[in-house]
């Protein structure tokens, strides 16, 4: 008797305790933003996709220099292969190899600074959709806003994207991309 008596106070305190919980927890006030919407209308988005080209452009023409010095490298060696010695072939195909390996760090490293700013700059986009996104959930009361990617189905009230859009287009007009030092 007394064991069913603690038992079922420890259900009614936990039936209470989990009431109690869930009434301390506001109504979910929820919007949905498209962050990818947002990203292919933002004017800024397209010149920095201009500058990224703009600057693989000029990488591109690099590379084919380089790729072309190889060739001619390569076709010497086969000629020399004729009419050198084992020990002088051997050392123009080290210093061969070695200039190989020279320019594939040097294009590693130019990929890695034509890359960075871009990174930045997407860095700088998304920190200002986050705080766009948290302005406007501030303003319409939201406590929970999803992207559209994790909901099987919203009414189209609850989209908040074009205001999002809007705080966006105004608070970040332009990002530049500064050509990569060599």
């Amino acid at each position: 008797m007394k064991i069913l008596k603690v038992t079922l106070l420890s259900a009614v305190v936990a039936a209470f305790g989990f009431t109690a919980a869930q009434a301390a927890l506001p109504a979910p006030t929820i919007g949905v933003v498209d962050k990818m919407s947002i990203l292919q209308k933002l004017p800024v988005i397209e010149k920095l996709k201009k500058d990224v080209e703009s600057h693989q452009g000029a990488f591109k023409a690099e590379l084919a220099k380089y790729e072309k010095d190889f060739r001619a490298a390569e076709e010497k060696l086969q000629e020399d292969q004729k009419k050198l010695s084992q020990d002088e072939l051997a050392k123009k195909y080290d210093a061969y190899q070695k200039r190989l390996v020279e320019v594939n760090k040097i294009i590693k490293d130019r990929k890695e600074k034509l890359e960075k700013p871009f990174v930045d700059a997407m860095t700088k986009v998304d920190t200002a959709i986050q705080e766009a996104v948290s302005k406007v959930a501030k303003e319409k009361g939201l406590n929970l806003v999803l992207y559209p990617m994790s909901v099987a189905y919203a009414d189209s009230e609850l989209n908040v994207t074009d205001e999002v859009a809007a705080i966006v287009k105004k608070t970040l007009p332009e990002i530049k991309i500064e050509a990569p030092k060599k």
